[in-house]
């Protein structure tokens, strides 16, 4: 059974983070084994408060996850202090190898509390983005880290040519907020002259307050390079996952909903 490391903060709502991830990769029919990184109380008005594991314990997680099983590939999310970039880095290098690595740089959360302070940002893209077959940032975050505002597909393209220079092997721009085309993804090759794809989902889903869409969509991503897809049709497979499991999301309050994971086929 393929196996797939998924390493993120605890979200004791249980509406993005490590919970979403679990439900995710479960939901593909492959094997989830979980690092925490931080242990966070919020809800869908915010992050109320968190206590990040110190490296001993990422460490320790780690290698009792490597030591004992075959992982197919590892997803990352909230990673909010450097020594875990830096433990993570080392236990990827030591254990892990050229097997896929999905990045996904969690800034902040959907209700806008910061998760990654900018010091982490720089080991993050200097350590971990050379590891990783696909960093997989939305809008803001690919503004925030390639320095260039994007409003047109053409933005998001030299947005991720320009965090190409960092070392991963593709990356993916998750366009759910993009003016120009609002649901349009874009994934960028590792050379100048490799095809920019655009990824469609379906139709596009306004006025739901859905969280953990982020997490959910990197972790499919793992669950697609696990099994030994390449990244185009694993991305294609994961969008298609994702975009079923917003349109048949679950009302949870008057302001948040939950993705309905339930509506998805096994990769």
């Amino acid at each position: 059974m393929n196996s797939v490391l998924a390493i993120a903060g605890s979200d004791s709502s249980g509406g993005a983070g490590l919970q979403c991830d679990i439900r995710t990769i479960s939901s593909l029919n492959l094997h989830v084994l979980s690092v925490v990184t931080s242990v966070t109380s919020q809800n869908s008005e915010g992050v109320h408060s968190s206590t990040h594991m110190d490296s001993r314990s990422v460490y320790s997680q780690l290698t009792s996850a490597f030591s004992a099983y075959s992982v197919d590939a590892v997803k990352s999310g909230m990673i909010p202090t450097q020594e875990s970039v830096e433990t993570i880095c080392d236990a990827l290098q030591q254990f892990h190898g050229s097997k896929p690595f999905v990045l996904d740089p969690v800034l902040k959360t959907t209700s806008g509390t910061i998760l990654m302070a900018e010091s982490v940002r720089v080991s993050v893209i200097d350590r971990l983005f050379p590891l990783a077959t696909v960093v997989t940032p939305n809008i803001e975050e690919a503004q925030e880290l390639s320095g260039i505002k994007i409003s047109t597909r053409e933005d998001a393209v030299m947005a991720g040519r320009e965090l190409l220079k960092h070392g991963s092997q593709y990356v993916l721009i998750k366009g759910g907020h993009l003016h120009e085309a609002p649901g349009l993804d874009i994934l960028v090759g590792p050379s100048q002259d490799s095809p920019v794809e655009f990824v469609n989902g379906h139709k596009f889903v306004e006025n739901r307050n859905v969280r953990g869409t982020g997490c959910a969509y990197a972790s499919a991503i793992a669950c697609g390079l696990a099994t030994g897809l390449d990244i185009l049709e694993s991305v294609y497979r994961a969008k298609n996952y994702i975009s079923r499991a917003i349109l048949n999301a679950r009302r949870l309050s008057d302001r948040s909903w939950i993705l309905n994971h339930r509506w998805s086929d096994p990769i």
